[in-house]
């Protein structure tokens, strides 16, 4: 059969033209370079004025005998515009295009309508028909058609208003996650492919483009090494300082092995994107240094260290503190907790500086994070430790008082934490081996600073009930998990359970400032009491908290509670102490510590739980002291002790409430720049100033009642004393108005009384004091001496 090549050459030709039909329909058409720079489309949302009766359906306001729709296809006919579809949002309102087949009105040299297309046969998308006017129109011409068919729409009596869509440019905000840094993968804690849920959740997060952006965190440390290629770009110079040497340079000493500790807690928060060793959980925040342990520590240096450049730095992360030796009972002092409150008082704005702190290592020595004055603190979130299975590791320490726990490492066969190390001493610049809740603690800094970015406005309380309300349980078969009347776990191993970015970002999102703080403290007498041997009979104290208690204090809902005691015990290692919430839920403030031989005992030490957070304060307080000492030596006595409630005036539905809404947010809807809670107003840029000093108040306190006392003298000695020269003042005075009143009736020559010729003359003046006599005794005095008819001149003479 002879080929007909006839038929296939015009079967290719139709087929052709189909392939390029259906490319009309499916293939993304590329913008022409004048329109992509153009700022208008030929697409116009018009709001047409009622006519008519008012719509009663949506039936009928579709329908084309509707008034709207035909004031709708009125207005297109006369501007030349074709009806594409109804704005939803708003009432009488629809979207017109320009009619392409009306092009020869605006051209004067197109042929019939050549530049023209069929549209009458196709479903008008917004974006199929502006691709088509883009690409059937000139450039001169669609700025024309697009002044033309403006001003048209703009002198319709029918248009109430009109509105040309503008081009607008949007960026999908991924984040590409095949970051170059040679050690990424090998971040665990940031991805962890061998068990999914034992990371921090961070991607989501990183791929909404929330990367701790306007965060500042110090590193209060031995120093860290900004110049470090993997840190440079990120250090904040503002907020460093190097507090051992007193310079702005925060650069830590080669003299050393361990001064790169600092450096590697910096490279987990802010460690920058790039081609050298690894990525920070905050990558997008700054670090600042500020280097105290790089030499003797005193209580004033401490104190600098926790307020410096405070209105820059928002968080301070601390991997540090007394010794974990099982023997310790230490803490801040008197400055470094005045430090402490004043920055959560006007740190970071206002809202309140953020101490992020490490519970410590001393797990191996049984010691617990109550004996750590830094990590029981109210003002402090104190971060434990779990290993890459999420087990609590041989160093980490048990602690009522433990908010979370985050990623660190383990035994030998655990992975530990992977950051930036310093090029000092040998160091290459990257380490695989940071560890212990020293590596916890910046994790957990880098994952609040995404939060605040997220909501710049969180208060350091927010930041608590956060964590709180987030914290996922782990090791749920091993690590007694006690749920509370306001229904939260808590296990004295991994506090409220581990810390994820996702959730704690999400949340934050959503999140209303908690009101204020308010406190209730309750301090007994000296008691004295014998602390019973053997741990079958405790001594048990009890307190009853009532509603007329806390009247008054609007306090409904328990944060942290402190007991403060004060004992004396010949081998303190040996007392136990129980705190019992009146919901029956039990804090083990103080563990047994088998290398804790000290007679020290405690002197007005204050342990802290937050197990009984969201509760109910009023009811029955107990407190239960164990000696684990069986031996006859020595006893043991509490001689006195406070408990001190805080918490704030949120009813327990309202938070409920929130932990309601907290839950809803898990999802990400609320994660992106269109949803925003607004914020409370800040406190004042400017760095506040010092509050008044002890001493001073005393000062202007004794000034005063000085003051007082002398003003009180000066009355009371004026009125019962001087009696005899305000006698004879009244005296003088009765003479001196007999006198004029003689000289005025005439009864007294001139020539024998020279004293009233003076009184009475034009050249002088006297003057009579009135200040240091009672006119009322004068005016009596007169009464009594005088009987004729001028007694009531004279006394209107003294009443004037």
């Amino acid at each position: 059969m002879p080929i007909d090549y006839g038929s296939i050459i015009k079967l290719l030709i139709v087929y052709g033209a189909l392939l390029q039909i259906l490319g009309e329909y499916s293939k993304e058409i590329p913008f022409p370079k004048h329109v992509d720079k153009a700022e208008n489309s030929l697409i116009w949302a018009v709001k047409v004025k009622e006519a008519g009766k008012k719509e009663k359906s949506v039936t009928e306001r579709n329908s084309v005998n509707n008034p709207i729709q035909s004031g709708v296809q009125e207005i297109a006919n006369q501007c030349k515009l074709i009806f594409i579809d109804h704005v939803e949002v708003m009432e009488n309102t629809y979207l017109l295009g320009f009619d392409s087949n009306k092009l020869d009105h605006f051209i004067s040299n197109s042929e019939n309508g050549s530049y023209a297309f069929e549209l009458d046969h196709r479903k008008l998308y917004i974006k199929l028909l502006h691709d088509l006017y883009v690409s059937h129109i000139p450039d001169v011409s669609f700025k024309f058609i697009s002044g033309a068919l403006s001003q048209c729409l703009d002198s319709h009596p029918m248009v109430e208003l009109f509105s040309q869509q503008n081009i607008r440019r949007r960026t999908k905000r991924e984040v590409d996650l095949h970051f170059t840094d040679p050690y990424f993968k090998l971040q665990w804690h940031l991805i962890n492919n061998k068990n999914r849920d034992m990371d921090i959740n961070v991607t989501g997060v990183w791929s909404r483009n929330i990367t701790g952006h306007g965060v500042t965190v110090a590193v209060v440390d031995d120093g860290v090494e900004w110049t470090n290629p993997d840190l440079r770009d990120n250090y904040n110079s503002a907020g460093s300082w190097d507090l051992n040497s007193d310079d702005p340079d925060p650069t830590p000493s080669a003299s050393k092995d361990s001064n790169h500790h600092g450096t590697r807690c910096a490279g987990e928060i802010a460690a920058v994107p790039n081609s050298h060793c690894a990525v920070g959980v905050a990558y997008g925040a700054k670090f600042s240094g500020l280097k105290v342990l790089d030499g003797p520590m005193t209580d004033s240096l401490e104190a600098k260290a926790f307020n410096k450049k405070s209105q820059i730095n928002d968080i301070y992360s601390c991997s540090w503190g007394p010794d974990d030796d099982g023997k310790t009972v230490d803490g801040p002092h008197v400055f470094a907790k005045a430090a402490m409150q004043y920055g959560i008082d006007f740190g970071r704005r206002g809202f309140g500086s953020i101490y992020v702190v490490a519970s410590g290592n001393g797990g191996r020595f049984q010691d617990n994070c109550n004996y750590d004055g830094y990590a029981n603190s109210i003002y402090t979130v104190t971060v434990g430790a779990i290993d890459e299975d999420g087990n609590m590791p041989f160093y980490a320490e048990k602690c009522a008082s433990m908010l979370a726990v985050t990623f660190s490492s383990g035994t030998s066969q655990h992975r530990s934490i992977v950051t930036t190390d310093w090029t000092q001493r040998g160091g290459k610049g990257c380490t695989t081996a940071h560890s212990g809740t020293s590596a916890a603690a910046p994790l957990a800094a880098g994952m609040l600073a995404l939060m605040l970015q997220a909501r710049p406005c969180l208060t350091w309380r927010d930041i608590q009930y956060l964590i709180i309300l987030t914290a996922q349980k782990v090791d749920v078969d091993h690590s007694e998990w006690k749920r509370n009347q306001a229904g939260l776990y808590h296990s004295h191993k991994h506090g409220f359970g581990v810390m994820k970015a996702w959730r704690l970002v999400n949340a934050a999102k959503i999140w209303e400032t908690v009101p204020w703080i308010t406190s209730y403290l309750y301090s007994s007498d000296e008691i004295h009491l014998q602390i019973p041997k053997g741990t079958n009979q405790p001594l048990t104290i009890t307190h009853t908290v009532t509603k007329n208690d806390i009247s008054g204090l609007n306090l409904f809902v328990l944060e942290h509670v402190q007991l403060f005691v004060t004992i004396t015990h010949p081998c303190r290692g040996d007392l136990e102490i129980t705190l019992v919430c009146p919901s029956g839920t039990n804090s083990i403030v103080a563990t047994p510590r088998k290398v804790d031989r000290s007679d020290a005992g405690f002197q007005d030490w204050a342990f802290s739980t937050v197990r009984c957070w969201g509760e109910d304060p009023t009811g029955v307080w107990t407190i239960l002291i164990t000696d684990h000492d069986t031996s006859s030596y020595g006893s043991g006595f509490i001689q006195s002790w406070k408990l001190k409630l805080h918490g704030t005036w949120i009813t327990r539905q309202q938070f409920d409430e929130r932990k309601r809404l907290v839950l809803e947010a898990m999802d990400g809807r609320f994660l992106n720049d269109s949803y925003q809670r607004p914020c409370p107003e800040a406190g004042p840029d400017a760095a506040p100033k010092q509050p008044v000093s002890q001493r001073t108040l005393k000062f202007v306190m004794l000034a005063g009642i000085f003051c007082l006392v002398m003003a009180l003298y000066e009355t009371f000695e004026y009125a019962a004393c001087y009696r005899d020269e305000k006698k004879a003042q009244r005296q003088r005075m009765l003479e001196h108005l007999q006198t004029n009143r003689s000289v005025r009736d005439g009864d007294i020559e001139d020539a024998d009384h020279p004293e009233s010729q003076r009184l009475l003359s034009n050249e002088t003046e006297t003057v009579i004091p009135l200040d240091t006599f009672d006119v009322r005794e004068i005016a009596l005095d007169i009464g009594n001496s005088t009987n004729d008819g001028d007694d009531s001149e004279s006394l209107q003479l003294i009443s004037h």
